[in-house]
């Protein structure tokens, strides 16, 4: 089953339910098809129970060189096109759950594998959608489908006409291997001297012409981004659990109403697990984050690790670290510590 048959199967039953709902029960026969008929389609629908409602399908479609008379697409280019596309949404959507090291294998690949369910209408590309259809992950959204919407806003704001803050954003989520994919996804789009659209959630992004990829991929390649870890100290003054973004007083020494003096950071899901940032807002805190700037636009950040302490650090100390992920200095020798609450 695909998205389609799932749709088609739900408005089925909609039909019937509707129709019953207005004849009398005594109208047996008028009712016995409509009844047999509802039957049938729930009996389909059980055998997809686990079928996943939060389910999204995206279209990626091509144009250019590898296109010919709209009709057909070079099979070599296809393949190759729609393979470093999956691959940049399975490092997108395994960016979801924080960074990993440069040489460990990218974490639970299988959840974002993609299946072709059809070509595009009236177009040349395809329709594609998750293999898994019944994820744990994420309540309120699919798996890909999250990754499917970051992509389409990385592609976005890496068009020409993006100011750098504008990607920098896009990309603070997500890490570096997936940006690289990404790029290496439009830079084989380019030296193909074709361009790609990309469409989910009725919102959709299209490349005009082969130049316009080639400068987006530019944009992404390493060389047009500064990316380093970074550590900071300051104090939250607020924390958006959906959206997970902070609001970080990063300089002490002046007032919390100065604007140069508060950072708006991304939060890995894992930080949140370790620690509730609403419980210490106002605490003095060091934080490590990475920081992304592009080009000459402002830099952002996205926080990997977050420590609490009940005065502020000083070269003598460093963070004890407990499941709660709060703690108290721990001297580097010579002293006790205790596990005290802040």
């Amino acid at each position: 089953m695909n998205i389609h048959d799932y749709r088609f199967l739900l408005a089925d039953r909609g039909a019937p339910q509707k129709l019953l709902a207005n004849i009398p029960a005594e109208d047996v026969i008028d009712r016995q098809s409509l009844e047999g008929r509802l039957r049938q389609v729930q009996a389909e629908l059980e055998a997809y129970k686990d079928y996943s409602p939060r389910l999204v399908n995206a279209h990626l479609t091509f144009g250019g060189r590898p296109v010919r008379d709209h009709h057909s697409i070079k099979a070599d280019f296809g393949t190759q096109a729609v393979q470093a596309f999956a691959k940049a949404v399975a490092r997108i959507g395994a960016s979801q759950y924080g960074h990993w090291a440069a040489r460990r294998p990218v974490p639970n690949q299988e959840r974002y594998a993609l299946v072709i369910t059809r070509l595009v209408p009236r177009s040349l590309g395809f329709e594609l959608e998750a293999a898994d259809t019944h994820p744990t992950l994420l309540e309120d959204m699919h798996p890909v489908a999250q990754a499917f919407r970051q992509i389409l806003a990385i592609l976005e704001a890496s068009a020409a006409s993006a100011a750098d803050e504008q990607l920098a954003e896009a990309i603070s989520e997500i890490d570096s291997r997936a940006r690289e994919a990404v790029c290496s996804f439009l830079q084989l789009v380019a030296d193909h001297e074709a361009v790609c659209a990309f469409a989910v959630d009725g919102r959709k992004f299209q490349f005009r012409e082969t130049e316009q990829v080639r400068s987006s991929q530019q944009r992404l390649d390493g060389d047009n981004i500064q990316e380093e870890e970074v550590t900071l100290h300051g104090r939250f003054k607020g924390f958006l659990p959906k959206r997970r973004v902070a609001e970080l007083h990063i300089d002490l020494d002046l007032p919390e109403d100065d604007p140069e003096t508060i950072v708006h950071p991304r939060v890995y899901p894992a930080v949140t697990d370790e620690v509730d940032i609403n419980a210490i807002l106002g605490q003095p805190v060091r934080v490590k984050a990475r920081r992304w700037r592009v080009g000459h636009g402002r830099s952002r950040y996205t926080i990997t690790e977050s420590r609490c302490w009940k005065v502020p650090p000083s070269p003598n100390t460093e963070p004890f670290s407990h499941p709660c992920g709060i703690c108290r200095p721990m001297p580097r020798s010579g002293m006790t510590w205790d596990r005290g609450s802040v």
